[in-house]
């Protein structure tokens, strides 16, 4: 194992010899749990913020709409958009729960091989970072935990189940595949 890569893993994805030792018993150290349940927190928290602000802006709208003569079929497509809208955002509160399902699991999986890294620009200029080994993609990877890996490098790579969260890895030398 390479030490100074190890090192960088340690450090970017924020675990340490006991998490690691939990992992390949297959189970989420404490400390990865309460890394889980505060990203289920965040998540909940910007999905209700969003439709706390979008039901702010939606109130001033329909008291403008009644003002306007004739504007009811308008009104109520607003509405109707207002309330598909908040529907995909409530959800996605209920799919996007995977954090708090991985913690009630308390697993890990684990995948093992050569990690093929990729970057990709979307049209508004972000640029989205991906790991893959063998047919597990870990789609939503922080910038600072992909410039982790070495691309084409081999790595046993622990991660929570239902998020796909990535919670600890390790850096293989080539002959340790077989």
């Amino acid at each position: 194992m390479n030490p100074k890569n190890q090192n960088t893993l340690f450090e970017r994805l924020g675990f340490d010899e006991k998490d690691l030792d939990d992992n390949r018993k297959n189970r989420l150290s404490y400390q990865q749990s309460k890394q889980l349940i505060a990203a289920a927190q965040k998540t909940k928290l910007v999905i209700l913020g969003i439709l706390f602000l979008s039901g702010i802006i939606l109130l001033p709208l329909s008291h403008v709409i009644q003002a306007q003569p004739g504007s009811f079929a308008m009104g109520v497509a607003i509405l109707v958009g207002w309330v598909i809208w908040a529907g995909l955002l409530v959800f996605r509160l209920q799919r996007g729960d995977s954090y708090s399902a991985d913690v009630t699991q308390g697993r890990v999986d684990t995948v093992r091989g050569e990690v093929e890294c990729s970057a990709s620009a979307t049209s508004n200029r972000r640029i989205h970072y991906q790991l893959q080994v063998g047919t597990t993609t870990f789609s939503k990877v922080e910038p600072t935990v992909y410039e982790a890996f070495n691309h084409k490098d081999s790595y046993t790579i622990y991660y929570a189940p239902r998020s796909k969260m990535i919670v600890a890895a390790e850096h293989l030398e080539a002959y340790d595949l077989d």
